[in-house]
């Protein structure tokens, strides 16, 4: 346990660094990036900020940190929504429809 705690120590940043918004967008960048460079996943992006919020929150309780350094509302790294609704244009027309329902109809029967 002591030589995990040295190692966090060694590779970890001093609070100070989130009053700097540059440090804190290039903390931002880094927890939306993998290691391969590549952008993460919109789910593992705004997971991993959710839980970046609920670490300053708790660093404001114990009044380690004044204010939160994470930049609120949208911002342009965010995910766009997506709807589930269906694209009528990908639907099959009743022509189509019929079609298929015929070749289904037609077709022998197999297995049990």
């Amino acid at each position: 346990m002591v030589t995990i705690l040295r190692w966090v120590e060694r590779n970890s940043l001093p609070v100070s660094v989130w009053e700097d918004p540059e440090k804190v967008g290039d903390v931002l960048r880094a927890i939306d990036t993998r290691l391969d460079g590549k952008q993460a996943a919109a789910w593992s992006r705004k997971r991993h900020r959710r839980i970046l919020n609920v670490v300053m929150h708790y660093a404001i309780r114990r009044r380690i940190l004044r204010t939160n350094p994470l930049p609120k509302g949208k911002e342009v790294t965010t995910a766009t929504r997506t709807s589930n609704a269906v694209d009528k244009r990908s639907l099959m027309n009743p022509d189509q429809a019929a079609a298929l329902l015929d070749w289904i109809r037609r077709r022998p029967r197999g297995g049990r």
